[in-house]
């Protein structure tokens, strides 16, 4: 059908328009316009727009921060206070042990865990990233089958509205053949009933209509949408072979943010690791004596801990992180396992809606138009029955509707296939 095109460029000024318009849909209380966005436009605006994303975004940076933190050294303390002062005057300079101390004390974690934590958070950081990118990913998908089910809507009332036009003739039709009496009242009823079903599609399809829009709206956080004009079917980038999707599962987004996972579990192992080596920590003193023949003091200090019973703390730590290890390493096999099944299972959907649509295209429309115009022609000759122009255009309406709702249908898989590729061109 040659929907599948090459993206252009977009002017500076097409940027401007579409900044301007994302600046007044943030409070999500504007009425946007949709016939002013081409459905790139739509589809960058939901994806700037998108909390879900922002929210991933931060979080990243947030882990980045973190990561920075932590490889930090713990604030060294400072000590400030006397030694030695008798209680019976509280003098300072009545004993020569009493002395003014000041100190410093400094901490050293077990060697080797300020590395491994700034490795854990480094490495949910990537996978916040992996996330961010299937978000935005997820986004085009949603925008783009809100955007086709609105474009069927449309399209499905255009056809409508025609066929309703064409009842409206043949109720004149029915009415003068009845006056001329050569018709049956049967006849004029039936094409009236047929005018009126035709009616309430059109006011179902207005109501659909509705709800799609307050998705799309929901998309970008507008309040309202409005849109006076048919939308225009979406143009997607090329649809990927099943090959290549296949070859880009093992980088897909939601695949890459497991693998950072797990990392960041092998970090955690390595972190609980640590716990096996002691803790350090330095102190070093000055004190200060009030009597002019007595030597100031100063004093060092190391203190270390002593790991030496680990069975229920160390152990349990080190093993609950290896769990946590294995865990990861299955939601990535999982994710894994799903991704291949959504990739053969849309590329058989998208094969068999391709084949029937094309079928509808070059077979079943041509016929079903074929046949309103022969029985149409029979109807005015005399030939045929009322009932059977009815049917016949009843029919076309019937068969054009379901090429259509095997069209949008079809692009949908394309869509979804492009998620699988990891695909954000627009």
């Amino acid at each position: 059908m040659g929907e599948f095109k090459t993206r252009k460029l977009w002017p500076a000024a097409v940027m401007s328009v579409l900044f301007a318009v994302l600046a007044s849909t943030t409070s999500a209380q504007e009425v946007v316009e949709l016939s002013k966005l081409t459905f790139q436009e739509f589809e960058r605006l939901a994806i700037s727009a998108d909390p879900v994303a922002s929210q991933l975004r931060n979080r990243a940076s947030s882990m980045r921060d973190m990561a920075v933190g932590s490889a930090q050294l713990p604030d060294p303390t400072i000590q400030l206070g006397v030694e030695n002062v008798p209680t019976d005057t509280f003098a300072f300079d009545q004993e020569g042990m009493t002395m003014k101390v000041i100190g410093l004390q400094q901490t050293f974690p077990p060697l080797g865990s300020l590395r491994t934590k700034t490795d854990e958070f480094m490495a949910r950081a990537r996978a916040e990233d992996a996330m961010l990118e299937d978000r935005e990913l997820m986004v085009l998908q949603g925008v783009r089958a809100s955007w086709l089910e609105l474009y069927y809507q449309f399209q499905a009332q255009a056809l409508i509205k025609e066929t309703e036009k064409t009842f409206k003739e043949l109720v004149q039709i029915a009415q003068f053949r009845y006056r001329a009496g050569r018709g049956t009242q049967f006849d004029m009823v039936q094409a009236e009933l047929e005018l009126g079903l035709l009616r309430e599609k059109v006011t179902e399809i207005e109501m659909e209509k509705d709800v799609i829009l307050a998705e799309l709206g929901n998309w970008i956080g507008a309040a309202h949408i409005e849109r006076p004009a048919p939308v225009r079917f979406p143009v997607l980038p090329p649809l990927p072979s099943q090959d290549s999707v296949r070859t880009k599962i093992n980088s897909h987004p939601s695949v890459v943010a497991a693998q950072s996972r797990v990392a960041a579990a092998r970090a955690g192992v390595e972190l609980a690791r640590s716990e096996y080596r002691p803790m350090t920590m330095l102190q070093l003193s000055y004190g200060q004596r009030s009597f002019e023949d007595m030597p100031d003091n100063v004093s060092a200090m190391l203190s270390f801990s002593l790991p030496l019973f680990t069975g229920k703390r160390q152990d349990r730590m080190v093993q609950a992180s290896r769990s946590e290890v294995e865990a990861a390493k299955d939601e990535v096999e999982a994710q894994r396992r799903e991704l291949y099944e959504m990739v053969e299972s849309a590329f058989r959907r998208w094969s068999r809606l391709d084949e029937r649509y094309t079928h509808f295209e070059k077979d079943v429309l041509p016929l079903a138009a074929q046949y309103s115009k022969t029985t149409l022609s029979a109807y005015q000759s005399g030939v045929a029955e009322f009932s059977e122009q009815v049917r016949a255009r009843v029919q076309e309406l019937e068969y054009g509707l379901m090429a259509l709702r095997l069209q949008v249908d079809r692009t949908k898989e394309h869509a979804n296939l492009l998620y699988l590729a990891g695909d954000k061109t627009l």
